[in-house]
């Protein structure tokens, strides 16, 4: 790696946790085959889309514009009515948020030698001065909330609460849209050093990796890589 910086999102180290070898050919090497057109992503593309679509047309004055959605989605408008409701309109769909290596705001387009960690958030909501909901979209079939060190939904809250000082709650939820299912997780500001913490390390861990090394893992049957040990 050259000393070089890498910034981080929640894939990017899922993707090193996972095996190292294709973090390195995803974002050292860029030799990973291109799945951008993978079915799943595609359909979880178009939910992402239509519900961003809807939260903009909520806060707009034409309402003779209604965006196209499917049932699948439909059905999520009463809920997100009523958190736009809950929220006098505090509520931003594909919210992109960054931090740099202070734990500081910075912008998103910062270069990977200031940006430590990105995320997207498929839904904010500021419900009131100290509480926040957080919701991500998800297709695909219902899993329950996996606990460890470094979650998606730690590290959204870990960004949040040090770029918004008065907040003391982040509810982070994962809404299966398709069944209309929502498993959530709640965060109070006194846990943040000990999440920090572990987010630390491991940028640390993967700005200072010289050796990337294939790891067999669960996901290795859809894995793309043509040069892996497991898979040749």
């Amino acid at each position: 790696m050259d000393n070089a910086t890498i910034a981080l999102s929640f894939s990017r180290l899922s993707d090193y946790e996972q095996c190292p070898l294709k973090f390195k050919q995803k974002y050292i090497e860029k030799s990973y085959p291109d799945d951008s057109n993978n079915p799943a992503f595609a359909k979880g593309n178009a939910i992402h889309k239509q519900l961003e679509d809807y939260v903009v047309y909520l806060s707009s004055t034409d309402k003779d514009n209604k965006p196209s959605m499917t049932t699948v989605t439909q059905a999520v408008t009463p809920m997100i009515d009523k958190l736009y409701t809950a929220s006098n309109g505090n509520i931003f769909p594909e919210k992109q948020i960054a931090v740099d290596q202070n734990w500081e705001a910075c912008t998103w387009f910062d270069p990977p030698h200031v940006v430590k960690y990105r995320a997207i958030i498929d839904c904010l909501v500021f419900l009131n001065d100290e509480e926040l909901l957080i919701i991500d979209w998800k297709s695909g079939k219902v899993r329950e909330y996996e606990d460890g060190p470094t979650t998606q939904l730690k590290l959204t809250a870990v960004i949040l609460f040090s770029l918004y000082p008065k907040i003391e709650t982040i509810t982070s939820s994962y809404m299966f849209v398709e069944h209309k299912k929502t498993v959530s997780v709640k965060f109070s500001r006194d846990q943040l050093e000990d999440m920090r913490a572990a987010f630390d390390d491991a940028h640390k861990t993967v700005n200072l990796a010289t050796d990337f090394p294939h790891k067999k893992n669960r996901y290795c049957n859809w894995c793309l890589s043509t040069d892996c040990p497991i898979k040749g």
